[in-house]
């Protein structure tokens, strides 16, 4: 019991809850830094403003695409800086035609491996209207913002992908930094790609934040990595609650860890000028 309400006091320090109650994102704009974690149902569209800088994770499927312009043009973007694709699932590329049509793209990167599917087929049409390709990282990228770093982690191991579900081990992992607040992305990660990133330098250190893979499931590597990054929030990507393992919930509840999931809404994140992280949730 102590422990517990010594992490309610500390999150209470990290975090302010809103209600979002407006869900105005003009209200939104003005902010330093912001995650929204887009409800999209069993599937992966997470937006970052960093500073300037625009970043989409993956793009849910393909009848998401619409919604999706639809939020970023809400809040007044025109460039994508980066859009990362942490793996080539139909419920994390679907939506991408969409948003390489409708707004100017940076760059476009994703994992090293190739899929032969309808939405694959669909980006690389987009990509070749735009002029753009997709760049299979093999090796990592760190870049600057001016409030922080983002790291792209790309898989050095070989993993057998005749298993479809071998594919999520091949999915990319993302930590962003700004202002001394850490949030990790996790994909959809499964045990072994999880285990080789926990030893890689600085993959441990806290965060705030982190972006469950794999729409609630549970493995040791998961618990690992939970255990020493000690996050003050985890969000889940699924449609309904039931589908989320009960064992992830028992675990970040020991770890004083809360879990939102997108089937109660999406989720907005922000940091202000003075470092005070806010959370509230996008009511549809």
């Amino acid at each position: 019991m102590r422990r517990f309400l010594a992490f309610l006091l500390t999150l209470s320090a990290l975090f302010v809850f809103l209600s979002c109650t407006e869900n105005d994102q003009t209200l939104w704009q003005g902010e330093k830094f912001t995650v929204d974690v887009l409800e999209t149902g069993k599937s992966d569209a997470i937006l970052i403003r960093a500073d300037g800088t625009v970043i989409l994770f993956d793009t849910a499927d393909t009848d998401d695409g619409a919604a999706i312009v639809s939020f970023l043009r809400n809040y007044g973007i025109t460039k994508i800086d980066w859009l990362i694709l942490t793996h080539y699932d139909n419920d994390h590329v679907g939506g991408a035609p969409a948003v390489i049509r409708s707004f100017s793209v940076g760059r476009v990167v994703g994992p090293d491996y190739d899929r032969d599917s309808s939405r694959m087929r669909n980006l690389s049409a987009a990509l070749a209207e735009t002029g753009l390709k997709l760049e299979k990282l093999t090796d990592d990228v760190r870049f600057e913002t001016l409030g922080g770093e983002v790291w792209i982690n790309t898989t050095r191991k070989t993993f057998d992908l005749s298993d479809e579900s071998e594919e999520n081990n091949m999915s990319l992992i993302v930590s962003v930094t700004s202002d001394g607040h850490r949030f990790l992305f996790l994909g959809d990660a499964l045990k072994a790609r999880i285990t080789e990133y926990c030893d890689l330098d600085g993959a441990l250190s806290a965060c705030d934040f982190v972006k469950l893979p794999h729409h609630g499931d549970w493995n040791k590597g998961l618990g690992l990595l939970l255990e020493e990054t000690e996050p003050s929030v985890a969000v889940v990507c699924a449609d309904r609650k039931e589908a989320v393992e009960e064992k992830l919930f028992d675990e970040c509840g020991s770890l004083g860890t809360v879990v939102y999931g997108t089937w109660d809404g999406g989720i907005h994140i922000s940091v202000d000028g003075d470092g005070k992280l806010s959370l509230c949730r996008i009511s549809a």
